[in-house]
């Protein structure tokens, strides 16, 4: 059994310097794991204060997540899903057999904090307790320019159909991707990378099981939303290796160098990923959102 502890920070616009918000707690048993969280008492009597999650109530003590192996939903936001696990698994298990490290196995906290802190989706932040640095600070993995698109489709592509993650060329791929693509939520291949004028964008590419040119669809979303009034963030698609369009947006969660905070559809409805057959649907949201909307 082990347990570690990391501290939390909000860091979004307007709080100018990381506020530290408390402790993430997490108890690994070899099988499962146990996570709690305490806020810290400053931040409860700052003006700042939010309640970050529906299970954390704005009250000094332990809360505790009743549900084995699962983190609270408001740090699940700033963890990576489908792809971005397939990338820190296929890491793990190449570096283990490399002798790189002692297992193949990844926890829970072993995704949050294997996320490069510049590129982490919101404005939450994350140290190991009683240390300077940010989670993860490895600049090796640093977020690739728009001129690197190409080459970072094509990586994309070749994880999703080579298996052979033995071979030296496999390992190049995922080294190229694993910065810039697991940071970012969601199922299809993507990546950030940084323009001219170093701003964030998220390049969705395309599956190679798709059967219809996505990334065009979802540009065609992007403008039908902007004819209707909604205010959207620059986007654009480009054809690069493939047949389908990569779709290129820039991050929500950024305004220049300053990040935003933002929770999650599935937070506030307290759902995890994959459980869609449960329940949850529009209406749902739209009922939180005129209960709850400012």
């Amino acid at each position: 059994m082990s347990r570690a502890v990391v501290d939390v920070f909000a860091h979004w616009s307007p709080i100018d310097k990381p506020l530290k918000v408390g402790q993430l707690t997490y108890v690994d048993t070899s099988r499962s794991g146990v996570f709690s969280f305490s806020y810290e008492r400053d931040f409860l009597q700052s003006e700042y204060r939010i309640q970050i999650d529906p299970l954390l109530q704005l009250h000094s003590g332990e809360h505790y997540n009743d549900t084995p192996d699962k983190n609270f939903r408001a740090f699940l936001d700033s963890c990576p899903d489908r792809w971005g696990r397939i990338l820190m698994q296929r890491r793990a298990a190449i570096e283990f057999n490399k002798g790189l490290r002692p297992t193949a196995r990844l926890t829970e906290l072993d995704y949050l904090l294997g996320v490069h802190d510049s590129y982490r989706m919101g404005g939450i932040r994350f140290k190991a307790n009683n240390t300077d640095a940010f989670l993860d600070n490895n600049d090796e993995f640093a977020a690739p320019p728009m001129t690197s698109l190409r080459e970072l489709e094509h990586a994309a592509i070749q994880i999703e159909k080579d298996q052979n993650i033995e071979s030296d060329e496999y390992y190049s791929w995922l080294k190229m991707l694993i910065s810039p693509g697991s940071s970012l939520g969601g199922a299809r291949p993507k990546a950030c990378v940084r323009d001219e004028h170093n701003h964030l964008w998220i390049a969705k590419f395309p599956n190679q099981n798709d059967t219809f040119d996505v990334g065009a669809w979802e540009m065609l979303c992007y403008l039908l939303a902007q004819d209707a009034g909604v205010d959207m963030f620059e986007s654009q698609i480009m054809k690069f290796t493939s047949e389908h369009h990569t779709f290129i947006t820039k991050r929500f969660d950024r305004v220049g160098d300053q990040r935003l905070h933002f929770s999650s559809a599935m937070t506030q409805l307290q759902y995890y990923d994959g459980e869609h057959a449960e329940g949850a649907s529009y209406l749902e949201l739209a009922e939180f959102l005129t209960n709850s909307g400012s």
